[in-house]
């Protein structure tokens, strides 16, 4: 698409003209598997000195800052770039190479907790106004997405907003969009597929927080979502923490949230977790590299606990109060 266009044109140069290769547009939407399945697609052009094509019908994007084959062609296959684009700004980039090369060594640095915000589902009706998003946006976005973004939104107020500007962020949910999911599917259920609200459907990806959060804060480090289990808010945390420890950037902001909906509790009676405590509501956090006279040091070993206690931005809450604000 046009930004797509737009990113690679600006990082490799107008006289770059590398063989672009959809692989979707040939395996289809693996959803979660779709990264994998094309690193290891790179891996084998590389191996087998392939220029993969794709089939395509229709005209190009007019700007595009490559060359799209119909057929494969045999080449001299030096480096391959992996690009993920999903939902919200939620991307990553990989760069392959026959070549070995050495990363330097970094040492591991002590990671801060600043500061940190909780918030329910009352605190829901002030998010237009606290944040300026226009309240036709906001009616578009998920639970979990305006829980979230209100929890930022009270974190800034504690620290500023314009500390939180070009921090990363990292979404961690206890039952990811189980919620989400069903309220979408309902009309596909009710009233068959034409009836589906595509305007939903971005909402689906549990990258949405995430993403959505980085547009309205200005959160442009790295960002993603975690989803590994019932602790997904020290999850979470973890991964946020590893990015500041390893020195790829000062700041990060996590976020836990759950909208504790009817889907989400029906899975929990199914597997037996129904006397864990779930609730609507969202936490966020932000961490640091420099240490301030309020701040606390991060256990770099910490890990999440899935199996017992609280679910999701719940469990985080408990994490901080036993182990992150105690001296």
């Amino acid at each position: 698409d046009p930004a797509e266009c737009a990113a690679l044109r600006r990082a490799l140069g107008d006289a770059a003209r590398p063989v672009l290769h959809a692989f979707k547009a040939q395996a289809g939407h693996t959803l979660g598997a779709a990264g994998a399945l094309e690193l290891l697609a790179c891996v084998r052009a590389i191996e087998a000195g392939l220029l993969p094509a794709t089939p395509v019908s229709g005209a190009l994007e007019p700007d595009l800052p490559g060359r799209v084959l119909e057929v494969v062609e045999a080449g001299d296959v030096h480096l391959a770039l992996k690009l993920s684009a999903a939902f919200g700004g939620a991307n990553a980039a990989l760069v392959l190479s026959r070549e070995r090369r050495e990363r330097p060594r970094r040492t591991v640095r002590p990671v801060y907790l600043r500061a940190w915000a909780q918030i329910g589902p009352d605190d829901l009706p002030s998010l237009s106004e606290l944040i300026g998003v226009p309240r036709d946006r906001l009616a578009r976005l998920d639970t979990l997405c305006k829980l979230g973004l209100r929890a930022v939104a009270e974190l800034g107020r504690i620290v500023g907003v314009e500390t939180l500007r070009g921090a990363g962020i990292v979404a961690g949910h206890g039952l990811a969009t189980l919620d989400t999911n069903d309220r979408f599917d309902a009309r596909r259920r009710t009233k068959g597929p034409n009836y589906v609200d595509p305007r939903l459907f971005p909402a689906t990806s549990p990258n949405a927080v995430a993403g959505e959060c980085a547009i309205v804060f200005g959160l442009t480090g790295p960002s993603f979502a975690v989803n590994g289990g019932f602790d997904g808010g020290t999850e979470a945390l973890v991964a946020a923490a590893e990015f500041v420890a390893a020195g790829d950037v000062e700041r990060m902001v996590i976020v836990a949230a759950d909208d504790a909906g009817p889907a989400a509790r029906d899975l929990l009676e199914w597997s037996g977790q129904a006397a864990r405590k779930l609730a609507e509501g969202a936490v966020a956090l932000l961490i640091e590299a420099t240490k301030a006279d309020v701040s606390r040091q991060i256990d770099l070993d910490l890990r999440p606990s899935p199996k017992d206690g609280p679910i999701g931005h719940l469990a985080l809450v408990d994490r901080l109060k036993q182990l992150l604000l105690t001296d």
